[in-house]
């Protein structure tokens, strides 16, 4: 039997009512031992059937069943999307769902509607992005705002506005970084991706840049291409930038003693793992090799250099002040 016979079979019993609607098919496995062929010709055979919307599946375990017309779960996505939008703006105008109140979750939503989560979190979007929902992220779900609330939650477009009118009155100064998007998330009460999408007009006009992964600053005209001082110096690549240089131009003569990993923290104003991060490659390239009890300068010869008086510490047990391979783990 080929799989076009089986798609004529199943098609016939949707037709004749034996697969009613809203009700499930037996499994693709079932179907296999039923018409003696391998499981993939039954999926091959179901597929056109899926494509037309003669039948639904959501992937998973969740099998696949016959859409109801009365119910929401239409193909393709796109309209599956366009109707759980719909009917979550018709909840909101009736009153379902009231100002203030929590919508159910997403989960919740996407078995009620019989789909997967991800079409319900993309129907719920366009009504975040216009402010007619809320949604701060993680587990505190999504809500209807309160115009009554001292908080009122702005759109897109309000966004925008927002950031455009504080670059220009100098709250975000030309060449200062703009908090994250994750902090002007949480002051608007709406998702990254939103602030996001509100600020790619500003960037259009040339009035935002970014840099990856320092943040998004406000452009200088004077100088369109240069971004604010202070937080290129957090990257592990600007440091290792430096002290590659520094070995390079004798600051840190061969066979010199490197400062203590504290020490080049402080100077750079990082973490130790950001020095960390920075030194390894420079001790792949063998620029900087372990002495005893701290990082040395490479010799020509690529050897430590020997003990200096009465040191005997090994690089992993000496002072605060070692960089050794424990440090980089």
């Amino acid at each position: 039997m080929t799989p076009e016979q089986i798609t004529k079979i199943i098609r016939g019993r949707v037709a004749d009512g034996t697969y009613g609607p809203g009700t499930q098919l037996p499994s693709e496995r079932t179907l296999s031992v039923e018409f003696g062929v391998p499981k993939w010709m039954v999926s091959r055979a179901l597929q056109p059937l899926r494509d037309n919307g003669d039948l639904h599946s959501s992937g998973g375990r969740r099998g696949t069943w016959v859409p109801d017309p009365q119910s929401l779960v239409p193909l393709p996505r796109i309209k599956e999307i366009e109707q759980i939008e719909k009917v979550i703006r018709e909840r909101l105008a009736d009153g379902t769902y009231g100002p203030g109140t929590q919508l159910p979750s997403e989960r919740t939503l996407s078995v009620a509607f019989g789909v997967p989560k991800w079409v319900v979190s993309r129907a719920l979007q366009p009504l975040r992005d216009n402010g007619d929902l809320h949604s701060s992220g993680g587990r505190r779900g999504t809500r209807v705002p309160d115009p009554q609330s001292l908080v009122p939650l702005p759109g897109i477009k309000k966004i925008e506005q927002i950031v455009r009118s504080r670059i220009g009155d100098g709250t975000y100064a030309v060449r200062t970084w703009l908090p994250s998007l994750r902090h002007l998330a949480v002051e608007f009460g709406v998702t990254a991706t939103s602030i996001r999408t509100a600020l790619n007009p500003l960037h259009q006009e040339k009035l935002l840049a970014s840099l990856r992964p320092l943040g998004t600053y406000v452009v200088d005209p004077r100088q369109p291409g240069v971004p604010p001082s202070g937080r290129a110096s957090k990257t592990a690549a600007y440091v290792r930038q430096a002290l590659r240089e520094r070995l390079g131009d004798g600051i840190y003569p061969p066979g010199s003693r490197l400062p203590a990993i504290q020490e080049l923290a402080t100077e750079f104003d990082v973490g130790l793992t950001t020095i960390s991060k920075a030194i390894r490659p420079l001790r792949a390239e063998g620029l900087i090799v372990n002495g005893p009890g701290r990082a040395y300068s490479a010799r020509p010869t690529s050897k430590p250099p020997a003990p200096v008086g009465n040191a005997t510490c090994e690089p992993v047990s000496c002072d605060a002040g070692t960089i050794s391979e424990q440090d980089h783990q």
